[in-house]
């Protein structure tokens, strides 16, 4: 994956920004669940927003830190008690479901031309 220039990434925080904050709150959940978004500027946004995500350090990194913390969380579920076991593997599963669906954001988006 290669990382887009800085100057970049300042264009879309600022248009970001100024977007109104419902909207960006709907954005944020579109591209989280996987859904398509309802017109062309905010496909644009959905876009921007998950490739301006996955520049970020917990994105690039997210193998090496969320491997250890699942044997570590199933190991302390399996001290505590059965049922925090399927709790741990259902916060596993959306986790990963949310990295996989905004790595599809264009994919999603491609009626708008995005």
């Amino acid at each position: 994956m290669a990382t887009k220039p800085v100057r970049e990434h300042a264009d879309f925080v600022a248009e970001w920004n100024a977007t109104d904050s419902a909207e960006r709150r709907q954005i944020r959940r579109l591209v989280r669940i996987g859904q398509p978004v309802e017109t062309a500027d905010q496909a644009r946004l959905a876009l921007g927003f998950a490739e301006f995500q996955q520049t970020r350090p917990w994105w690039r990194y997210f193998w090496f830190w969320f491997v250890p913390a699942v044997v570590i969380a199933m190991v302390a579920a399996m001290g505590i008690h059965p049922i925090l076991i399927g709790i741990v593997l259902g916060a596993v599963a959306s986790t990963i479901m949310v990295r996989r669906n905004f790595t599809r954001v264009a994919k999603i988006n491609a009626a708008f031309g995005v």
